[in-house]
């Protein structure tokens, strides 16, 4: 039975508070609760938008690098580029597998990183990497390029083992490469199958614009460069004459005949004019000279004169390019092992 005391003190409790005082109480938290839940659907409905926009690649890739998929057994993570770059980036083991033997050989290492650590990636800069997984991933690249990208980009598919982004990117250099920019590109990066496929591929299709740019004259040094630009039988180009004016002008810019006697072999000579012959005069040496007027004098033909070893006998004139005779360009690389190396990925656990 309860106590006097105790009964007194319940009486005296304040009593319930009136529907009135509770609604002007409670009103904000109910209207901010409300708020809440229309934000977040409003959220969700956004989110389901933009979801509906992507396409299905570009879902699959943001899905790979969310935190959920983090927690799946064929993920895997890699800390690429230096101290001051690096950068994790998450893949799929099941496309690494299917896409580069590369890849293959990496993950069935015995030096693997145990779950939760990062394979290691030094040498290749974080956001061309990204661009590997792309297409490892998708089979296609979804972050826009510049042209340096895309060289650097054909690079690693050849180092990585995977024609078919080597040949991706290949089409990607040659989307970006101009008259000016292409002299650079065919000097400096000439180890590279893929940047120099683009690169003749450029030259054949655009020999006129090419050679007529002032960067042609940058060749000045790059003999050997020359010689395999000769050796092109495609060629965008009116005649032999107009190739010849243009090595004219650069041995007249730079005063370089040693180079114009390393590229003298390879310009087919015996299709010139007695007139454009007279114009390089100053090239040839008295035997090469009465060689080739007697290629043209009826009176000389007459008579055998020695052909000089520097004397290109070709007669057919260069095909015209891609570009001239078809709408649709197809670059396809030819087959032949890297010319360069395999460098390893240094891959070590942290």
């Amino acid at each position: 039975m309860t106590s006097p005391v105790k009964i007194e003190r319940n009486l005296r409790a304040p009593a319930a508070p009136t529907l009135a005082k509770f609604t002007a109480e409670h009103i904000d938290h109910i209207k901010i609760v409300e708020d809440v839940l229309k934000m977040d659907q409003e959220k969700t409905e956004k989110e389901r938008r933009f979801l509906r926009s992507l396409s299905p690649a570009q879902r699959k890739m943001r899905t790979i690098e969310g935190a959920a998929f983090a927690d799946h057994p064929e993920h895997c993570s890699f800390l690429v580029g230096s101290e001051k770059e690096k950068t994790v980036i998450h893949a799929s083991k099941l496309d690494l597998r299917a896409g580069s033997d590369y890849f293959q050989v990496m993950l069935r290492s015995e030096f693997a990183p145990r779950d939760g650590e990062h394979y290691r990636i030094t040498n290749i800069k974080p956001s061309i990497f990204k661009l590997i997984m792309e297409y490892i991933h998708v089979c296609q690249i979804l972050t826009p390029v510049d042209l340096k990208k895309a060289a650097l980009l054909s690079c690693a598919a050849d180092e990585f083992l995977i024609e078919g982004l080597g040949r991706l990117a290949q089409n990607l250099v040659y989307e970006h490469l101009t008259a000016k920019k292409v002299w650079t590109y065919f000097r400096l990066w000439h180890k590279h199958r893929f940047v120099m496929a683009a690169c003749k591929q450029f030259l054949e299709d655009n020999t006129t614009a090419c050679l007529e740019d002032d960067s042609f004259l940058s060749m000045n040094q790059s003999a050997d460069r020359l010689v395999e630009f000769l050796a092109l039988d495609k060629m965008n180009i009116q005649s032999e004459a107009h190739l010849v004016a243009a090595f004219a002008k650069l041995a007249s810019k730079r005063g370089d005949l040693k180079l114009l006697k390393k590229v003298l072999p390879h310009l087919r000579l015996l299709l010139l004019k007695p007139e454009d012959l007279a114009k390089i005069a100053d090239w040839l040496t008295e035997e090469e000279a009465v060689f080739l007027a007697s290629q043209h004098n009826p009176l000389l033909m007459t008579k055998s004169y020695p052909q000089p070893d520097s004397i290109n006998m070709s007669r057919e004139e260069r095909e015209g390019s891609a570009a001239a005779t078809a709408a649709v360009l197809v670059l396809d690389p030819p087959t032949f092992d890297p010319i360069f190396p395999l460098r390893v990925c240094k891959i070590e656990k942290i």
